[in-house]
């Protein structure tokens, strides 16, 4: 029996390719004296021993010139509770707005680095840059893990880049083809 494959653009592969868990990097940003927060769904665990973590951003975000020049950076995992953030952070630019002064970003203590992390995501992961590369349009960054730290008092679910398959997931918010949610309890 023979299959037949068809050639498809980036959109129709979404349909297929996502759901993938959204988190929230956050980087210094030296000009304006201030943390940057960025929406990514482009991000993987690439090593465990050492603990290594990969992210990836489009060059043309205002982050990704803050990345160029950062040494360590912080990966936030939001829960449902903070999904209005989420899209805030990921439909404007940092470059002219403090964009932790406009969502009300509460800021939870560094354990290893300066950076700090969230206070009401769900985990905090600390992390030292090692390596940057240039894949097409986007920088990806490779850092070492330097802690990970969970909020035990946060028992939300984790929030999901749903694309455009929507069926079996609970919407929770959209603005153009983002689309982010959950999984509804059982």
């Amino acid at each position: 029996m023979s299959l037949v494959f068809n050639n498809i653009d980036r959109n129709e592969i979404r349909r297929v390719f996502q759901p993938s868990k959204v988190v929230l990097a956050i980087v210094f940003d030296p000009q304006n004296n201030r943390y940057n927060i960025l929406p990514l769904c482009f991000h993987m665990w690439c090593s465990y021993s050492p603990s290594l973590y990969a992210i990836a951003i489009h060059k043309k975000n205002y982050s990704s010139i803050l990345f160029q020049e950062a040494e360590e950076f912080v990966l936030a995992i939001p829960g449902e509770g903070m999904v209005d953030e989420v899209m805030f952070c990921g439909t404007h630019s940092g470059k002219h707005i403090n964009k932790s002064h406009e969502c009300k970003i509460e800021w939870s203590e560094a354990y290893k680095i300066k950076t700090p992390g969230i206070n009401t995501a769900i985990v905090n992961i600390e992390i030292q840059v090692k390596e940057r590369s240039i894949a097409g349009d986007h920088q990806i960054i490779l850092g070492e893990i330097k802690a990970m730290l969970k909020n035990k008092q946060n028992k939300e679910r984790v929030l999901l880049a749903v694309g455009p398959e929507s069926k079996g997931y609970e919407i929770l918010a959209q603005h153009g083809i983002h689309t982010i949610g959950i999984i509804p309890k059982q």
